[in-house]
């Protein structure tokens, strides 16, 4: 707060009185050095040239009556943007705007994001500055200003009773009702105290502002610019002093703003003190903004509006926008959604919109939380639903790919020279099952996820030939995923959940020539996601949930490699290759809150290879065979590359425009590591447990299966 204001505060302090309104009061007889700590910070003020030091800030004024425009305090001569005002009654014009200063407890529906504004008519509006919406706030004017011959206006918030004070030119006085656009109190007109120097002199008021416009403000001070009918310099007052209520409509004058100026006249002051002013030069019709001294009413130039003329209203927006709080471009584009909220018929906005808003308005000061919190309204937590299908896609291709390795086995040509089949039975029938857990690593724009799956599958084949065999599989998985790890919230825990059930079909084919082979195989998989989100932003949270229920996974792959026996040593190089079509449909979210997503379908192909080597032994133990291996290769995915999820709020009153969310994807190259265990006896039956792990910066899974084979 600017010293001029700290040392008017020691002078005098606002209360309530008992009607809801703010009044001055002294506080009694001051001792000398009070008066004097007062004196000090009113020359300090002076001596800083008041009100024009203040660091600059974004205005908003009206021109032309339909059009908002915003400008640098310390640029007025360049327009940061203008937006047309849509949704006014037919013939009306704005006169007067003002940004309410809540959240308030008594109204759960205020926003510091509403700009309200009063029309020639007497309309109270709610507007959207960024999108230029307006909506009515009643459905008549509580004030018919139309019939009163459209006087000048002054409008301005008491933020310490959340009311609206309206005072006009031909010395009327209102309160209004916010909520409701109602008439509030009819106040006292407008007249000079008895005892003021300007007491006879009839006030042509053209704007009111209230000092500490901040929410739960405690005390304030309205001021009143009279224009003095444009025929001499304006005069800054009080309206109110002491023991007299502003609701008497008493005027008390602060001083001349040395500024002449007709009745297009906008005034406002920020949250931080310094006050401004829109005063427009009688004879060229030139609007300017100036700063004003509140200790003694003199007006600084600043510099002439763009345009000069037709301007009037003045508010100081306390908010930046939703898109200036992002970082990312994915952050960007949903402050952009967020900005272009809509206001509900009656001109408030839906309460789980509001809240949704006041939360992150709530996390100002906390450097990067509002930015996270843009974050968590976007489609991050889905970005890895792709990655989590393909978790049911690389059990398949583990176990079928082990399966007809075992299934070679390197039985029956000790030399080497050929890849043949196990020739103990020409019938197989496999079972096998297990789980596959681990973890995917944060980065810009993806959140980490954790995720637990567990699998069955099963499956038959026949051999052909001593070097060809054909089979089937079929089985089910299940993943239950963690996929927004966030820090812990006072009382909740935001994050999301992606809970996937897979059921898989498909076939696979092995055959040799020589000591070389060849193993494919393909799938067909139906994705079942249960999707739940967490929102917790600031003071709010909500709950939301969605089903998508109609995804896919077309999948084929085929493996080769050389397959040697030296001695008891089995030695294989091998290089893989698989192809998966993935697709997700579209789903919708639902819950109690705001910031439920509509999300489109996902779309993703995967070509990925792998090179690597085996390395095993087999020796007789108690008459059962068994052939423990390791192995190692490595990873390369071609199509890595951002994708594209188009998404959009779908709770009434945020806008359903689409915006779109990049992804940041997983890195394409990484490796595995594993082993595994194969145990056969005399008798039909095989054993195998396997274990493996895929790992790299990004992320890191292990699986351990369970088999047994019957030969018949």
């Amino acid at each position: 707060m600017s010293f001029f204001i700290l040392a008017h505060s020691a002078i005098a302090q606002v209360q309530l009185d008992s009607h809801g309104s703010s009044r001055s009061f002294r506080s009694g007889p001051m001792s000398r050095s009070r008066l004097g700590v007062a004196l000090l910070l009113t020359a300090s003020a002076y001596a800083l040239g008041g009100a024009g030091a203040a660091l600059a800030v974004p205005l908003q004024t009206v021109r032309g009556g339909t059009s908002l425009v915003t400008v640098d305090s310390a640029t007025p001569g360049t327009i940061a943007s203008t937006v047309a005002v849509t949704g006014l009654g037919a013939g009306q014009t704005l006169s007067g705007i003002d940004y309410r200063p809540g959240p308030l407890t008594a109204s759960p529906l205020a926003s510091r994001r509403l700009l309200y504004a009063i029309s020639n008519t007497g309309q109270l509006y709610a507007v959207n500055s960024t999108t230029g919406g307006a909506v009515a706030v009643g459905a008549t004017p509580a004030v018919p200003l139309s019939l009163l011959g459209s006087p000048a206006t002054g409008f301005d918030f008491n933020p310490t009773v959340d009311r609206i004070r309206l005072v006009t030119s031909s010395r009327l006085d209102y309160r209004l009702n916010p909520d409701n656009g109602a008439l509030a109190a009819t106040d006292g007109l407008l007249t000079y105290a008895a005892t003021d120097a300007n007491a006879g002199a009839t006030p042509t008021v053209s704007g009111a502002a209230y000092t500490n416009n901040v929410p739960g403000a405690a005390t304030t001070t309205l001021y009143v610019i009279d224009t003095a009918g444009g025929t001499a310099a304006a005069r800054l007052a009080t309206q109110g002093q002491g023991a007299v209520s502003p609701n008497s409509g008493t005027l008390f004058t602060v001083g001349s703003t040395g500024v002449t100026t007709n009745s297009n006249v906008g005034f406002d002051i920020t949250t931080g003190g310094t006050a401004y002013a829109t005063l427009t030069n009688p004879t060229t019709g030139v609007t300017s903004l100036y700063t004003v001294n509140l200790a003694n009413g003199t007006a600084t130039l600043v510099g002439a509006l763009a345009n000069g003329t037709t301007y009037n209203g003045l508010a100081a927006p306390v908010l930046a926008p939703f898109r200036t709080m992002g970082v990312t471009a994915n952050q960007i584009a949903v402050g952009n959604a967020l900005d272009n909220f809509g206001i509900a018929t009656g001109g408030a906005l839906a309460p789980t919109v509001a809240g949704l808003l006041n939360g992150i308005d709530s996390l100002a000061g906390t450097p990067g939380a509002q930015a996270s919190a843009l974050q968590q309204l976007s489609p991050i937590a889905f970005s890895q639903l792709p990655d989590i299908a393909l978790n049911a896609v690389e059990v398949q291709e583990n176990t079928v790919l082990r399966y007809t390795r075992d299934l070679r086995g390197n039985a029956e040509t000790p030399d080497g020279t050929r890849a043949t089949l196990d020739e103990a039975g020409k019938l197989g029938v496999w079972v096998s099952g297990g789980s596959r857990f681990g973890r995917y690593k944060g980065d810009t724009d993806r959140y980490g996820a954790d995720t637990d799956e567990y699998h069955f599958l099963g499956g038959a084949d026949f051999r052909l030939t001593p070097t060809v065999a054909l089979g089937g599989f079929g089985g089910y998985s299940k993943t239950n995923g963690n996929t927004a790890r966030l820090p812990r919230a006072t009382g909740t825990i935001p994050g999301a959940r992606a809970d996937l059930k897979s059921w898989f079909a498909g076939a696979y084919g092995t055959a040799a020539v020589g000591p070389l082979y060849v193993d494919a195989w393909g799938s067909y998989t139906d994705l079942d996601f249960s999707l739940e989100r967490t929102i917790s932003v600031g003071n709010y949270a909500t709950q939301l949930r969605a089903r998508a229920s109609s995804g896919r996974v077309w999948t084929g792959g085929a493996a080769t490699g050389l397959s040697f026996q030296l001695n008891r040593f089995e030695i294989e190089p091998f290089a893989a290759v698989r192809y998966s079509d993935i697709r997700i449909r579209g789903f919708t979210e639902v819950g109690g809150g705001a910031g439920g997503l509509t999300v489109g379908d996902f779309d993703r192909v995967s070509l990925r290879t792998n090179v690597g080597a085996r390395a095993g032994m087999k020796f007789e133990v108690a008459g059962a065979t068994i052939r423990p291996q390791v192995r190692g290769g490595w990873y390369h995915e071609f199509r890595d590359q951002a994708r594209t999820i188009t998404a959009a709020f779908n709770t009434p009153g945020l806008s359903g425009t689409p915006f779109n969310f990049t992804t940041t994807p997983l890195s394409g190259d990484y490796f595995n590591a594993g082993g595994a265990l194969n145990i056969s006896g005399n008798g039909p039956l095989s054993l195998v447990a396997d274990y493996d792990a895929q790992f790299d910066d990004d992320r890191e899974f292990y699986t351990l299966t369970l088999g047994v084979r019957l030969k018949i």
